[in-house]
């Protein structure tokens, strides 16, 4: 599914914020509801807010007038139906508090102001388990790549969640070596697409809305989100300093770096990894 307008882009914001009130599942019947009335453009915003009201009572705190306005504005038939494709795809809405990520970020993102609502896609990890980030350049000479294999299977030895961006070089290497072992994995793309499928062992989560395509400022927010999600991060290779470009795995460091996590370099240049480790009381979220 590609949203495809502005106007898609509103409602599909919309309907994330609607869902911490009454829930994807809730949304997706109110969705074959009322595409079974086949309404018109022009009424059906307003026969989506007469069935949510009309169904589930929410409150003022739950469905601010506000975005029943902009609602009934920017919705329409074929906005509507291509939600339902939406969950066609298996995937589904994390609002805060959801435990399919780890508690501390709730805590932490409402502090710094990270994103809230996601996409997501695939099957949750265990709430027990750590999550340690495996990060790095997209383009890495061999020896950080086989830093990123080592430090995947070194997650899943440990049974630990092996976290990355999706990306080329180390982000993908890390995780299709933890895959291979049978271990747990978390991704967080910038791009979504209705062609990303989750893996076995796998949740996919997806900051943007469908049709989203990659950019860099898209990228660095990613990047932080990453960091919040983390217990550890493991910078398989240094970053790669262009002229005039900023580095997402340096910017990764230094959001982690100022967040309060210490950092120790592993080998001698130019092949060092850094390993950056949150603190017992940053990982309650006490911390940032």
């Amino acid at each position: 599914m590609t949203i495809q307008s502005s106007r898609e882009r509103q409602f599909f914001y919309y309907t994330m914020l609607l869902a911490k009130g009454i829930g994807p599942v809730k949304i997706r019947e109110i969705v074959t509801a009322i595409n079974g009335k086949s309404s018109s453009d022009e009424q059906v915003g307003s026969d989506f807010i007469n069935c949510i009201q009309r169904n589930w009572q929410l409150s003022q705190t739950d469905l601010p007038l506000v975005y029943q306005d902009s609602i009934q504005k920017v919705l329409t038939q074929e906005t509507l139906n291509r939600f339902e494709e939406l969950h066609d795809l298996n995937r589904w809405i994390i609002c805060p508090g959801d435990t399919s990520l780890p508690q501390h970020y709730w805590e932490i993102s409402a502090r710094e102001k990270l994103q809230q609502m996601f996409i997501a896609t695939g099957e949750p990890p265990p709430e027990d388990l750590d999550w340690t980030a495996v990060i790095g350049p997209r383009d890495t000479p061999e020896a950080g790549l086989a830093s990123a294999r080592a430090a995947a299977l070194n997650n899943v030895r440990t049974n630990t969640v092996t976290v990355s961006g999706g990306a080329k070089g180390v982000d993908n290497t890390a995780t299709m070596a933890a895959q291979n072992e049978g271990g747990w994995t978390v991704v967080i793309p910038v791009v979504n697409a209705n062609t990303i499928q989750a893996a076995r062992k796998q949740l996919i989560v997806f900051p943007y809305p469908p049709g989203q395509g990659f950019r860099g400022g898209l990228a660095m927010a990613r990047n932080k989100i990453i960091v919040a999600l983390s217990n550890k991060i493991i910078v398989a290779y240094p970053p790669v300093t262009t002229e005039g470009k900023q580095s997402g795995t340096q910017d990764a460091i230094d959001y982690a770096t100022k967040s309060g996590f210490t950092a120790i370099t592993h080998g001698t240049a130019p092949d060092t990894s850094i390993t950056l480790t949150k603190p017992p009381t940053l990982a309650q979220g006490q911390l940032f």
